[in-house]
């Protein structure tokens, strides 16, 4: 969870943070 804080700037969804905790960042959530 080291890029929650990082991808609340960028206004990504609680999905992604579940996401980044395995390595991988879906930007196809976000979108």
């Amino acid at each position: 969870m080291l890029h929650t804080a990082a991808a609340r700037e960028e206004g990504y969804s609680d999905v992604v943070y579940l996401d980044a905790a395995n390595g991988t960042f879906l930007e196809e959530v976000s979108a």
